[in-house]
Formats: C-alpha cells, structure tokens, sequence
C-alpha cells in the first residue's frame, strides 16, 4: 500500500434510513436498559475513485424481557480518493487491504457525523441524552475485522 500523502474529498452524506419508535412504557426512564449496537462496512466503485463508509446505529430497549428498536440511523459518507487503487485492495468482498491511516481517518469522519446527525435527530425525545460513546477507530476498521475472522477461521 501506498504511504505517502493522500488527496481525498468528502463528496456526499446521505441518511439511507432512519426510524424511531418513542416507547410509552409508563415506567420511569431510568428503568429501561438501552443496548446500542453499530455496523461499518465500505461500498466502492474503483473506477470512479469512490468509497463510502456506512454506519449503521441501532438502540434497543430491553422492556419486560421484550426487546423494542427504538432508534435506528443508517448513513453513508462517500469520499473521492486520488488514485484510490494505490491504497485500497479488493480481492473479494470479504477479502480487502485499505492503507491504514486512509481507513482511520475515513471510518473516523464517518462515525463523527453519525454520532452528530444521532445527537440533532434524537432532540426532545427519550434518547436525547444517550450520545452514542466513543469507540477507538481501530476497533471499528473492517479490513482489520476481516483479517481476524480469516485468521481465527484458519487455526
């Protein structure tokens, strides 16, 4: 992979869906145990230098042994990459290499304006104090997760 500096440009930010369900559960609010849950995953098009990550956000509320979605955002953050076949690698869909320090910095772009769109969206309802914590970027790369599932399917 390619280490020297790379161009890249934020093209587009989107909202592919967003739902939320606003429990009347008659208790009080610090009696429901809210579980969140998040996805990364890229979408590409090399010829055209494109990359977009997805992030998926889903809080659950765990109500009488019941689990209710009560929250869910899925966004993508497509980027344009100068020469991004320098430093991102597809073998297959489960099989890819991205320069590390281009996917830390993308995926963390990405988070950040999902947890941003989470905090505007989430105002005046349950969920408006429940900021989606941060989570260190590196836990979160998928060619990372993906080597260690290979790993882990090949001892």
């Amino acid at each position: 992979m390619d280490t020297e500096n790379i161009t890249f440009q934020l093209r587009t930010i989107n909202i592919l869906e967003y739902s939320f369900k606003n429990p009347v559960l008659g208790d009080s609010k610090t009696n429901w145990p809210i579980e969140i849950k998040y996805a990364i995953n890229y979408k590409w098009d090399l010829e055209k230098e494109l990359i977009g990550v997805v992030v998926d956000f889903l809080y659950q509320l765990n109500h009488n042994e019941t689990i209710i979605d009560i929250l869910k955002l899925s966004i993508i953050t497509e980027f344009h990459i100068d020469k991004l076949s320098d430093h991102f690698v597809v073998r297959s869909p489960s099989d890819l290499d991205m320069n590390t320090q281009l996917e830390t910095t993308l995926t963390g772009l990405a988070l950040s304006t999902g947890r941003g769109i989470l905090f505007e969206k989430t105002q005046g309802t349950l969920v408006a104090g429940l900021i989606f914590p941060p989570v260190p970027i590196n836990d979160l790369l998928l060619s990372k997760r993906l080597k260690e599932s290979q790993s882990l399917l090949h001892e």
